[in-house]
């Protein structure tokens, strides 16, 4: 037992520090993802004044050239756009004859007019020459990760040894001393319940920095050191009572639920269902508590199933049916006899109603059950036939009987409470049921029939089904 109190403090001194550990690497590792959509940003405006650049080389590329006009004696001349204006506001008048005698040459290339000689085709502006691109400088590349090498060692690794070796030193001084009696049973019990309840605002710290994981880790961590002090101040160290512990672990596992509801996280859910599981093994004496545990066992299921069905999560209703089939049938092996048959016949019973509306009703809603709610269906109505099975046979026959064909009836109207849908979903939900009610009405004839009675049963309810 000393060395389940020394790992427990193990754990509590040195699962925190990893923890803020990883948090720190996944800090890190967040920062350098930021850095992502500034280089896409950097990117996206390279490429926009890489297009702008195209468009304007693109746009001088197709402007044309000014070309001499010519006029009707094939000479070139400058041409005027004032010249049209200037002709409608003036009267015609008699040409120069410097001009007469420039028409009249005939057109050859040194009779070219001096305006048309000197002006030539436009050029494009020249545009600026790139810079020039340096060759990066050899062996620049091994520095920069050689830097980067020494300041992971000494900047982040030392820092991580160095606080495990803190958390080795208070684990080791923790146990020194409790076996030096330095801190008594009370103070070790406290220290534990300090250090679990610590988890939980711990945990809603790093969930609201957006590490979902790790902060679902930590509130895990911090439910079970609750129980497992919980439970070593009872059954360990005996400083409080059964009747303290048991409530005090309902308490733990509430807290636990309103985490996960809060955060709408479902392995959060998971972790409290299995930590509310797990009590009644806690706080066990041995001895026959049967309305007590079913009791218990019937309410938690019911919360968990209830909420499940509001958060839509999968996982809770298969957890929850396989514990409370393995708390039934081990108590059921223990602790029945005869004298109990009412009150176990009762639990079953409501036991089976439980785990068979989830299904039903969300059958009803979806018009279709998945995977888990046909297994959870089909092996909850055998489970409940089994246990009727070996209760009643063969005593009490005719309240067998009864008790099949009214699961044959409910599973009939659990069919036919599905709505219609053009679905292979659907289509299997409805089998599924017709299938069920069908087997059970048929379990039911041997069961209270015998001999040549049970033949003529089949045979009849063969013809019924052919028609």
């Amino acid at each position: 037992m000393d060395s389940i109190v020394i790992l427990l403090l193990v754990v509590l001194a040195a699962f925190p520090i990893i923890a803020i550990i990883a948090l720190v690497r996944a800090t890190g590792l967040q920062k350098e993802v930021n850095q992502i959509p500034r280089l896409i940003q950097r990117l996206y405006e390279t490429e926009r004044k890489l297009a702008a650049l195209g468009q304007q080389l693109d746009a001088l590329g197709r402007e044309p050239a000014i070309e001499p006009a010519t006029t009707k004696g094939g000479l070139a001349e400058k041409p005027s756009q004032a010249a049209p204006v200037q002709q409608a506001s003036q009267p015609a008048t008699k040409a120069p004859e410097s001009d007469a005698r420039q028409s009249a040459l005939p057109p050859g290339p040194g009779n070219v007019p001096p305006q048309t000689a000197s002006a030539g085709p436009a050029q494009p502006p020249k545009l600026p020459s790139p810079p020039p691109i340096t060759a990066p400088v050899p062996g620049s590349r091994q520095r920069s990760e050689e830097r980067d090498v020494e300041s992971t060692i000494a900047g982040r690794w030392f820092n991580y040894v160095g606080i495990l070796a803190i958390a080795l030193a208070i684990s080791f001084f923790l146990k020194y001393a409790f076996d030096n009696n330095w801190i008594g049973p009370s103070g070790r019990v406290t220290i534990g319940m300090l250090a679990g309840a610590a988890m939980y605002p711990l945990s809603h710290w790093i969930f609201k920095r957006g590490y979902a994981y790790y902060a679902e880790g930590i509130a895990g961590l911090g439910a079970a050191i609750l129980y497992l002090s919980v439970w070593a101040g009872w059954r360990y160290y005996h400083i409080f009572s059964q009747g303290f512990a048991f409530p005090l672990m309902i308490v733990i596992t509430a807290v636990t639920v309103a985490v996960g509801v809060g955060r709408d996280s479902e392995r959060v859910g998971v972790l409290a269902l299995a930590g509310g599981l797990l009590t009644p093994i806690l706080v066990s004496t041995g001895q026959n508590a049967e309305v007590a545990l079913f009791s218990y066992l019937l309410i938690l299921g019911a919360a968990m199933l209830a909420i499940a069905w509001r958060r839509r999560w999968k996982s809770i209703a298969p957890v929850a049916f396989g514990g409370a089939l393995i708390y039934f049938w081990g108590w059921y092996s223990d602790f029945y006899n005869a004298t109990e048959l009412g009150t176990t016949v009762l639990f079953a019973t409501l036991f089976f109603l439980l785990f068979a509306a989830l299904p039903a009703v969300r059958g009803t809603r979806e018009g279709e059950l998945s995977g888990l709610d046909i297994g959870i269906a089909v092996s909850n109505a055998f489970q409940y036939l089994i246990a009727l099975r070996l209760m009643l046979w063969p005593e009490y026959r005719w309240g067998l009987t009864f008790a099949v064909l009214a699961l044959a009836v409910a599973h009939l109207m659990a069919g036919r409470a599905l709505p219609r849908r053009n679905s292979p979903g659907n289509t299997l939900a409805r089998v599924l049921y017709d299938g069920l009610a069908l087997t059970f009405a048929t379990l039911a004839i041997p069961i209270r029939l015998e001999g040549k009675w049970i033949t003529i049963s089949f045979a009849a309810e063969g013809l019924v089904l052919i028609w």
